[in-house]
């Protein structure tokens, strides 16, 4: 069956089958006109006053309280005129799903109706398919109420055909009219003819609105309010959907009808229907030559002769066809009219104020194109002046000269708020602003001209090796690693560029060797940078690789002598290596002292820095300190420079301010080990351990697999006597790093403090093995030899000590005083006056002194030391001691009495104090109180076996041999195998002239010790004053077997010889004893009595002067000179009696 709309003379093909009421209600898709529509395909009349249907549950989503209006179903006017036809469109069918079906059973029944002949195949299906689809969603759930009767629901009940499929209703539709072929309309045409008509729009509802109410209530009126709270309307529901498809609103608006419940509008089903409807009529007008509708499953036929004959009609009635280009004509004119009228609603101050902004903005966007074009074609090129400028400033880069770089910077800053073409000048500002950043800092100023200066690259795009390289550095510097790889590949063409940004990239890496290589590259294109040769020779410093290092630095001060960071460098491995030390020193620190005008100021800090690390090396500590404090002064920041000047106050001392500076090194960087690390060594050397092990507690918590922190927590447990745990927690180091020298260090240092003494060396000998040079193995090693008193293997490790580095003044203080404990006191004197020069408050320094200059017997020396060092520590017990000694050795024996009666009123339990106080008493000839006091001596003395023996020593050395020779019997009863007791008891009872006695010890102590040549030596000399010649003769043999220089033995011989008158014997050995050393005196003093005895008088008086020659103020010397007078005398007497017997037997003759 056929239906044509009143309104829009649209038909459309209806399956009778599909009507079972008398009559429809049916809504036109295309104009939105609804209308009844009786069971033949008549329009029904209208029916007064209908039954209203009974009430249905709302739909979901609905607006409550809002009124819906009643579609009109009265026919409207004819439309208007419509436009010459348009380009003929071909119509596009959408295929319905095969065997889709819509069930009607909630629908009210309604009388059958004729069928209808089947125009469309399965055209209708789809359509009222759709329809039965709505219909059965807006149907409630529950079983309907009964319906009313037919009659009364003509024109309540109906089908809506805006729920239909647009498409599907459209491609079925029939032309409106059988006269003429109605055109298709334009989208502007559609929404020209939606304004003018203004169909009512008839949503969806369960509970459709009665004719009655239609006419008596009137449309509805509704505000609009936008998101930014503007609030424009009334506008009744037709005007609100057309705004919407016009895109006047955007659908996420609010509307109310009271102004005051307001609703989104994308939320009201009635509005979304409505634009859906209004957007599918648009868009899928019907086609223009469309007779019936083809079947889906059957393909579209083309009648090419009948489009022709349309296009000829077209040309022949002489209207033009309309373009693609007019409709848009069309568009823009209805967009330029809508904005006019909304334009001319505003108040008149806000379209002056509108126009005036365009107007403004209009003016810029044409001086900013005039702008670039101008760039473009006229100002991208420097005049030969700037582009000079340009050039220097990129050689003072080269140069490293922070002078010449920061003139450049003021020079070319200048020239880039001069110039227009700024591409250039960025290019070289770019690549200092760079290096400044990276390795000394840039101002805040710089930065904001280094921003711009990208953003110019970008601007101006030009694209020239100088910028692009300049980005690249750029985007490298603050990690932007996506514009950085794009940049470094339009670098093609410039191999050098890439390399260099290669080679920072491996910096920021830290994979040197690679940006060595790829620096080495770069160099061989750019010769002339210096300051890239002087990058190279930091990176091999990094490395360790002196050699390289220094070489490039002098590459890069020969390439250009104002590259100073190079210099600073170079001369401090020129003063490391000890290659020229004098030379460096002076370099450095004149450019120290120009530095204020040449260097930037974190160079000139580093210069400094690295001058007073030099001083320091070398014990100059004033200089030292003087340049610490300019280096922190002028780089707060460092923290390098401050760990190292609390390093510096640690070493010489001066632990009071030490302990300062690392507490503030602390406050300033909080999780710094170094600094708290340093600050523990201090505590422990300030015997402050529990407060040094709250330190190191927390650090252990932080980090307990530390190295360092495992280190002192096992020393802070060592000072706490906790043994067992230090060796566990150094065992726990040398799990984590097996070559840990310090960890063996400190675990044999736990060794020989627990008395394993052995074990310790055995360590230490170890590590010596694997590294000989090891400067802490090598001085641990002598302070444990020098405790064990075996001097010679303290004296060699000390020394090397020494060797490897000669300002180690620790080392050099230990080989003092082992050469004092060896009573070589000259030795010892020349190292304590180098440790005076580098260290000058050294604690027990002026005591050492005292020992050396008591030792060579210069006793007011060695009274001045003593007494400066009681100035700084009165309660030096030992250098009390020493001082009253030396005053007794001075024979100012009652100051020395009375300074040793204040050490024993200090220390009444020392025994040493009361010994020497006995001694002064002696040398004073005060025998009864020397006895009072040396009995106290050994009374305070009963359990020391060392001082017994020294004790005993000394009263054998001041010929108080019974007392001496018990003391040491005392003491050998204690420890037998002691040869050093032994060999003094010895001595004692030689020197007491108990010859057996003595020979009995001395061989004792020769079995016990076969290297002791004195005991053996002794031994002869016993066996010679026991006038046991051959015994005599055979241990000094034994001597001389031992020691073919031994001069000693070679005139003991000669003596002995002599004692038994073989005087050709004795002249022998005499000569051999003077061959092995010349300056023997009593050889020549022997042979001149031998001589003598011979009646050689010329001889003797010749050995006698020679003896005289070596020793004339030798006690012998007196004696000597009467010696050779006599025997002078008596040659002058031999000489005139053979005269006086010459003359005397010619006169006999006669």
């Amino acid at each position: 069956m056929k239906v044509r709309c009143p309104n829009c003379n649209t038909e459309y093909n209806i399956e009778s089958s599909k009507i079972t009421s008398a009559t429809i209600k049916i809504k036109c898709p295309k104009c939105l006109n609804s209308f009844p529509v009786s069971k033949d395909g008549v329009v029904a009349p209208k029916t007064p006053k209908p039954t209203p249907p009974p009430p249905q549950p709302r739909e979901i989503g609905t607006a409550s309280g809002i009124n819906k209006p009643s579609p009109q179903p009265e026919a409207r006017s004819a439309p208007p005129k419509t436009p010459p036809p348009p380009p003929k469109q071909e119509s596009v069918e959408k295929k319905p799903e095969p065997g889709s079906s819509i069930s009607l059973d909630n629908l009210p029944d309604l009388p059958d109706l004729p069928d209808l002949p089947d125009l469309g195949g399965s055209d209708m299906s789809d359509l009222l398919g759709t329809l039965d689809s709505e219909i059965a969603k807006s149907t409630p759930s529950t079983p309907p109420e009964p319906p009313t009767p037919p009659e009364k629901e003509l024109n309540n009940t109906g089908l809506d055909f805006g729920m239909v499929n647009l498409e599907e209703a459209i491609a079925t539709s029939i032309t409106t009219t059988t006269s003429e072929e109605k055109p298709v309309a334009s989208r502007t045409e559609v929404k020209e003819k939606v304004r003018t008509s203004a169909p009512a729009s008839e949503p969806v509802s369960s509970q459709p609105a009665s004719v009655e109410q239609t006419e008596s209530t009137g449309p509805k009126k509704f505000k609009v309010k936008r998101k930014s709270g503007k609030i424009f309307g009334p506008f009744d529901q037709d005007t609100i959907v057309r705004m919407l498809v016009e895109n006047k609103l955007l659908g996420n608006e609010d509307i109310s009808e009271d102004g005051v419940n307001w609703q989104p509008i994308n939320k009201i089903p009635e509005f979304q229907q409505a634009i859906q409807n209004m957007l599918e009529s648009i868009s899928s007008t019907p086609p223009p030559a469309a007779k019936a509708p083809v079947s889906s499953t059957t393909a579209p036929s083309s009648h090419p002769k009948e489009e022709d004959k349309k296009k000829v009609d077209v040309k022949k009635s002489g209207v033009k066809e309309p373009s693609k280009l007019d409709e848009i004509k069309e568009n823009l004119k209805e967009k330029y009219r809508e904005f006019k009228e909304r334009f001319s609603t505003l108040p008149k101050n806000v379209r002056t104020g509108i126009i005036s902004a365009v107007a403004i903005i209009l003016a810029l966007i044409i001086f900013f194109a005039g702008f670039k074009i101008y760039n473009r074609f006229f100002g991208a090129k420097l005049s030969a002046e700037d582009q000079r400028i340009v050039t220097n400033a990129l050689n003072s880069l080269y140069s490293g000269n922070n002078a010449d770089i920061t003139e450049s910077v003021r020079v070319l800053k200048a020239l880039y708020a001069k110039v227009r073409y700024k591409t250039p000048v960025c290019a070289v500002l770019t690549r200092i602003f760079i290096y400044q950043r990276t390795f000394l800092s840039l101002e805040k100023e710089n930065e904001e001209i280094l921003s711009r200066c990208i953003k110019s690259f970008k601007s101006e795009n030009i694209e020239t090796p100088d910028s692009i390289f300049a980005a690249g550095l750029y985007y490298l510097s603050v990690k932007d690693t996506k514009n950085y790889g794009e940049t470094v590949k339009l670098l093609n063409s410039s191999p050098h560029y890439q390399r260099y940004l290669n080679a920072l990239n491996n910096i920021f890496s830290n994979n040197f060797a690679a940006a060595i290589a790829d620096f080495t590259a770069y160099l061989s294109m750019v010769p002339q940078d210096s300051l890239t040769m002087e990058i190279i020779g930091e990176l091999y410093l990094n490395q360790k690789d002196m050699a390289n290092a220094e070489l490039f630095f002098k590459k890069a001060i020969d390439t250009n002598s104002k590259n100073l960071r190079a210099a600073i460098e170079y001369n401090r491995i020129l003063f490391e290596s000890q290659k020229d030390q004098r030379s460096a020193l002076n370099a450095l620190e004149n450019i120290v002292n120009s530095g204020a005008t040449t260097l930037h100021i974190k160079e000139l800090a580093r210069a400094e820095y690295i001058l007073a690390k030099m001083y320091w090396s070398i014990r100059k500590n004033d200089e030292a300190e003087r340049y610490f404090k300019t280096a922190i002064s002028h780089s707060p920041e460092k923290i390098d420079y401050r760990l190292a000047y609390a390093e510096y106050l640690y070493n010489i001392e001066e632990l009071d301010r030490s302990f300062d500076e690392f507490n503030a090194i602390i406050k300033q960087d909080p999780n710094n080990i170094d600094a708290k690390i340093g600050l523990i060594r201090v505590m422990i050397k300030k015997r402050k351990i529990l407060d040094a092990q709250k330190i190191v507690s927390g650090l252990y918590s932080q980090n307990p697999s530390s190295t360092i922190v495992l280190l002192y927590k096992g020393k802070i447990e060592e000072e706490l006597e906790k043994y067992p745990d230090a060796e566990n927690t150094y065992n726990q180091i040398l799990s984590i790093d097996k070559e840990s020298t310090n960890a063996k260090l400190a675990l044999a240092n736990l060794y020989i403090r627990q008395n394993k003494t052995q074990e310790g060396l055995n360590l230490l000998e170890e590590i010596k093995k694997n590294n000989p040079d090891n400067l802490d193995v090598l001085m641990m090693m002598g302070e444990i030899y020098l405790k064990l008193r075996k001097f010679d293997q303290a004296i060699e490790n000390l020394r090397h000590a020494i060797e490897l580095d000669n300002y180690n003044t620790h080392a050099r203080f230990l080989l003092a005083k082992a050469y004092i404990e060896k009573q070589e006191y000259e030795e010892a004197l020349k190292h304590l006056e180098v440790v005076k020069i580098q260290i000058k408050k050294m604690p027990e320094l002026n005591y050492y002194f005292g020992k050396v200059y008591f030792g060579l017997k210069k006793y007011p020396e060695a009274i001045k030391s003593l007494e400066e060092e009681l100035k700084t520590n009165k309660q030096f017990i030992d250098a009390m001691i020493l001082l009253g000694k030396s005053y007794s050795m001075n024979d100012d024996h009652q100051k020395a009495i009375d300074i040793l009666n204040s050490a024993t009123t200090l220390d009444a339990s020392n025994a040493l104090a009361y010994f020497e106080l006995g001694m002064a008493y002696l040398r004073k000839g005060d025998k009864t109180s020397a006895v009072e006091a040396l009995k106290q001596a050994t009374n305070k003395a009963k359990d020391n076996n060392e001082f017994r023996f020294l004790f005993g020593k000394t009263m054998i050395e001041n010929n108080m041999f019974n007392e001496g020779i018990e003391e040491l019997k005392n003491v050998l009863k204690k420890d037998p195998d002691n040869t050093e007791y032994r060999y003094n008891l010895a001595m004692g009872y030689y020197l007491s002239k108990n010859y057996k006695a003595a020979i009995q010890e001395f061989n004792k102590v020769y079995s016990q010790d076969p290297s002791n040549e004195s005991a053996l030596f002794f031994a002869g000399k016993s066996y010679q004053a026991k006038k046991d010649y051959q015994q005599a003769i055979k241990a000094f043999e034994g001597c001389i077997e031992k020691n073919p220089n031994n001069d000693k033995a070679y005139y003991e011989i000669a003596r002995t010889y002599e004692l038994m008158e073989k005087y050709d014997k004795a002249i022998e050995y005499y000569q051999k004893a003077i061959s092995k050393n010349p300056s023997i005196a009593m050889a020549f003093y022997r042979l001149g009595y031998i001589y003598k005895g011979k009646n050689n008088y010329k001889k003797a008086i010749s050995y006698f002067e020679q003896f005289l020659k070596i020793a004339p103020e030798d006690d012998l010397a007196p004696e000597v000179r009467d010696e050779i007078y006599d025997l002078k005398q008596a040659l002058q007497d031999m000489e005139e009696e053979e005269k006086a017997a010459r003359q005397k037997k010619p006169e006999e003759e006669e």
